[in-house]
């Protein structure tokens, strides 16, 4: 988590200077239509869900020096109950005290072969865009319909055609704790956390709105975000080491705020372009 938590705040600072470089230009262009090459999934979700049969554009913002893509995946609950408990579910790149890691992944294939592949156990930046895509497909009732995103480098667009969407499903470690002195100590520590991450996170909420600032100031060609821009890589090196020293323990409430944040971090980079 830690190893994520940094590169996703050290991609967050290079866009903001990518963008103060190109000053703050960016435009739409070089979309992409794919089409499913099968409306079932692969992997252990394929009972449960499947994809809705249409074309699908991969959108591309297209900067001086960057090109960001999204694909959206419009996904059906089909009729077949879970044969597994979905009251205690965590994607796959998030902890807590989960009984299962769930997660689902894009292949997407130009003529030759796969060409973009976001693997179903992967999770922060190489996983889905928003962990809470994966959370709210598992809460689609029968007939109901919902939506996943991956990012897609925009230089690997070019010439794709269709794509496949994978799943997986897979029990924790966490699950196995059944003694009552065992439960009641690990929900305990699950409920407490570390006091540590609590003033963490705060920090991180305050540099995300710092980056935000930033961001708007880079698109709007202001000068002082390239000074700035120096500044908030010393403050991504500061929180970096903060994270790294309060270590995994963190409650449930904890974890949620954080994943909250990474999403806020990352709907402010999109809403940029």
């Amino acid at each position: 988590m830690n190893i994520r938590t940094i590169n996703t705040i050290a991609i967050a600072v290079m866009t903001a200077f990518l963008m103060t470089a190109c000053g703050g230009s960016s435009s739409k262009s070089g979309d992409t239509t794919v089409t499913p090459k099968s409306t079932t999934l692969k992997g252990d979700l394929k009972d449960y869900f499947e994809v809705v049969d249409k074309e699908y554009k991969i959108k591309v913002d297209e900067g001086s020096f960057m090109k960001s893509g999204m694909i959206t995946v419009e996904i059906k609950r089909n009729s077949t109950p879970f044969d597994f408990p979905t009251d205690n579910i965590n994607p796959f790149g998030t902890n807590g005290s989960e009984d299962y890691h769930i997660g689902f992944g894009i292949e997407i294939f130009d003529e030759s072969g796969p060409v973009v592949v976001k693997n179903a156990t992967s999770g922060g930046m190489s996983g889905p865009y928003s962990s809470d895509d994966v959370t709210s497909l598992m809460k689609l009732g029968e007939g109901e319909s919902g939506f996943i995103r991956w990012s897609v480098s925009g230089d690997e667009v070019e010439g794709l055609t269709s794509f496949q969407i994978s799943s997986a499903l897979e029990k924790s470690s966490r699950s196995n704790y059944s003694s009552s002195s065992s439960s009641s100590s690990t929900t305990s520590s699950t409920n407490r956390g570390s006091e540590d991450w609590d003033a963490v996170l705060k920090s991180y909420e305050t540099y995300i709105d710092q980056y935000i600032k930033l961001m708007k100031k880079a698109k709007d060609g202001d000068a002082s975000a390239m000074t700035e821009y120096v500044e908030m890589m010393e403050n991504a090196t500061e929180l970096a080491e903060k994270m790294e020293s309060a270590g995994d323990d963190l409650s449930t409430t904890q974890m949620n705020k954080f994943m909250k944040l990474q999403t806020k971090l990352a709907n402010a980079a999109m809403e940029m372009y």
